[in-house]
């Protein structure tokens, strides 16, 4: 052994003589304890990470399956808000149904909407002849006109709306003179044609035409619409308007028929 190492070790050894002697820890016990403290940090965290991996490992379907609860009850809970909603809002229709004033010697009947037709411009009502509706009867809302029933089985019925090609309706100004009447008609588009046939009739924009009740048909005052544009058609001596009425037929869910 190089004497180096020999003088290094006896120099270790009476160190260490010397500090068990004094009841201390040894220079070289401490400095092997120290570098076993270094080892051991590590080695402890690396420990803990893996055994929360694993443990991360294990649990990892339960945590899904919770996840996939959980979702299923957010959906089922907007589901819900969606029907309440749903709910709210049809009961604000029927309630403005209940608005609409009573007819001379009609009955109201209320009635779904089961049906569109947009082409045909035609709904379909679940209403029929054991609700007392008949064929001619007059469809509203409480914004006013929608069109006639036109035709009707036990249990159903179908509605011609305003704007369909076949539908007319006698109407007037409100608040205007009872001479200053014409027809509307439908014309397959979602507005109205207007032809009054007094050339000297006043109508304007803006003016609200209503059912002139000159027809056994429709009872008088009814809302049909709001005039949108006028022009004089010279070559057959009319005033022409545009009428906007006051129903979408995509919106219409509950409707009220007049029978008689």
């Amino acid at each position: 052994m190089p004497l180096v190492l020999v003088v290094v070790a006896v120099i270790l050894s009476v160190m260490q003589n010397r500090a068990k002697a004094a009841g201390e820890v040894d220079f070289v016990s401490r400095t092997a304890k120290g570098a076993v403290s270094i080892i051991q940090t590590p080695v402890a965290a690396t420990l803990d990470w893996t055994g929360n991996f694993f443990s991360g490992i294990v649990s990892a379907p339960s945590l899904n399956r919770e996840n996939i609860r959980l979702r299923a009850r957010a959906a089922e809970l907007y589901a819900l808000e969606s029907r309440l909603a749903e709910e709210i809002e049809k009961n604000e229709r029927l309630s403005q149904l209940l608005k609409i004033p009573d007819q001379k010697e009609r009955n109201k009947v209320a009635a779904k909407v089961i049906g569109y037709d947009f082409i045909n411009q035609r709904l379909q009502l679940n209403v029929g002849t054991r609700d007392g509706v008949k064929a001619g009867d007059p469809v509203i809302i409480p914004e006013g006109l929608v069109g006639q029933v036109v035709e009707v089985g036990s249990r159903s019925s179908f509605v011609n709306l305003l704007t369909h090609s076949a539908s007319s309706v006698g109407a007037r100004v409100s608040g205007g003179s009872v001479e200053a009447v014409g027809i509307v008609k439908g014309n397959g588009s979602p507005t109205l044609l207007l032809e009054v046939f007094v050339e000297e009739s006043e109508i304007k924009t803006n003016d609200l035409l209503v059912t002139s009740g000159v027809s056994a048909v429709y009872p008088a005052a009814l809302r049909i619409g709001i005039i949108t544009n006028v022009w004089l058609d010279r070559d057959y001596g009319l005033r022409k308007a545009i009428v906007q009425p006051f129903f979408k037929a995509a919106a219409l869910r509950e409707v009220v028929v007049l029978t008689r």
